[in-house]
């Protein structure tokens, strides 16, 4: 049977299985690390699990603060299927990694997942210093698959909200933007369109393109390759 005919229960309950056996081949958390849930209020009262994946060490001076969401088509999903990338990124970088959950269609209606993601962000960013980060040393905002999509349309939202002309918008605080592409993925040129939308808005970008790969087809190696190759590069504010 499709993957895309199952009914949202049947595909979350893959999903969970496939993250289940994932977790269980990770080598054991570095000692450097420390894992928590911390539980963040949006609307409605509802509330994110959010896994929080950070050094021990207590000091605030240089721990970027880095939210990655994770992918399942807005229908399925969880926060630890990027664990592996958030104990890389943590380590690799010696940052505070934020894993939010957001509500899951149909029980909820579009464009509730979008709403969480940005109320997720908000409340991140102001509580960053008692999580262990230093928003001056980086708030970095990522994701995988539709996670990769959450991202996008959250993190300019701090924009001008009182201006209606939408030109006037996308420029302003608009964040520089990295992206991968993969050959095998089926919204492989919607990437590029987006990258080159944003570069005409004056938007410093840059954009990875990995032709044998699917959606979500990267390991772990290949993060900490990644991280450790773009990790030194400054984006201009």
């Amino acid at each position: 049977m499709a993957f895309a005919t199952l009914t949202p229960q049947r595909k979350r309950a893959i999903k969970h299985y496939m993250t289940e056996a994932a977790i269980a081949k990770l080598l054991p958390l570095a000692d450097c690390l420390e894992e928590l849930d911390i539980f963040i209020p949006v609307q409605d009262g509802w509330q994110s699990r959010t896994k929080l994946v950070r050094p021990k060490a207590k000091t605030t001076s240089h721990k970027p603060l880095m939210v990655h969401f994770f992918g399942g088509g807005f229908m399925a999903g969880e926060p630890e299927q990027l664990l592996n990338v958030a104990r890389a990124f943590a380590e690799t970088h010696d940052a505070v990694v934020a894993l939010p959950s957001y509500r899951l269609v149909p029980e909820v209606r579009w464009p509730t997942p979008c709403h969480d993601g940005w109320h997720v962000l908000v409340w991140l960013s102001e509580h960053a210093e008692e999580l262990g980060a230093n928003l001056n040393a980086g708030f970095i905002v990522g994701g995988v698959g539709v996670g990769a999509s959450l991202a996008a349309v959250s993190t300019p939202q701090p924009c001008n909200k009182s201006t209606t002309d939408d030109n006037v918008r996308t420029l302003v605080n608009k964040p520089s933007t990295y992206m991968d592409h993969c050959g095998l993925d089926p919204f492989k040129d919607d990437v590029t369109i987006y990258e080159k939308l944003l570069e005409s808005k004056g938007v410093q970008t840059m954009i990875n393109f990995v032709p044998q790969k699917i959606c979500m087809g990267t390991g772990l190696s290949w993060i900490k390759q990644r991280t450790r190759q773009f990790g030194g590069h400054r984006w201009k504010a």
